[in-house]
Order: C-alpha cells, then structure tokens, then sequence
C-alpha cells in the first residue's frame, strides 16, 4: 500500500474519530508551528495551488499529517527496528443469534418492476420494439 493510500485511510480515520469526540478535524497537513500560544497548521488548498496557514479554537482538534513533511527523529534513523511475533489463541465471541430464515417463494418476485409512471424529469424508456 502507497504512503498516500495510507494518509488517505488515515484521514477517513480521524474524521471519524474526531465525530465520535466532538473534535474539530483537519487533515493532509503540510506543516505544524507554534506561534505564541497558538498552534498554526499550514496545508495546500483549491488542488494545491494555495497555501495557507489554519488556526483553531476548537479543542480537541485531531490532525493528520502528509508524509514527508517532518524529518524524522534522530533516535528513528539508521537501522531499522525489530519486533517479534506471538501467536494469539483467541475463542470467537459471537453475539449474533440466528432466530430465523425468511425467503420469498421460488417464484415470488424480489426485485421491483421498472414503474409505469415516471415524474417528468426521468428520462423516458423507449419501450416501442423496432
């Protein structure tokens, strides 16, 4: 997966985050600064043809930021890290209950027919065999 299908998810992610808390979200941010006690974000705008700066009062304010646009730390360069694997015994919950199975008649109809009368905006269905 590409860094930007990522941010792309990422973003999706906090949005929905920042609904769940109340937040004020932005995301694809370029950079982040503080000025006095403000925090500034700056990011592209109208297809990245402008830049601009963004501040808000709004807490908590959930930002993601594009990659590349911070160099990483110094303790993160050089080699890369390790990690080990453990394998997880996990037992399913399952909370779903089946109560029951409805199915139309084999010959029953299940999917509606095209209407006979239409509003005068839809388009209108030549049905005339040539």
């Amino acid at each position: 997966m590409s860094s930007s299908q990522e941010n792309c998810r990422a973003s999706r992610v906090a949005a929905g985050v920042a609904m769940r808390l109340g937040a004020a979200v932005d995301t694809r941010l370029t950079g982040l600064e503080l000025s006095g006690d403000k925090v500034v974000a700056t990011r592209w705008f109208h297809r990245q043809r402008m830049v601009g700066k963004v501040e808000r009062d709004a807490r908590p304010w959930l930002v993601t930021v594009d990659t590349g646009c911070f160099e990483a730390p110094a303790d993160m360069k050089g080699a890369p890290g390790s990690a080990s694997v453990e394998l997880l015994s996990v037992a399913p919950a399952t909370r779903t209950v089946v109560t029951g199975i409805k199915s139309p008649a084999a010959n029953g109809q299940t999917i509606r027919p095209y209407p006979t009368h239409r509003l005068a905006a839809w388009p209108q269905r030549n049905t005339e065999e040539p």
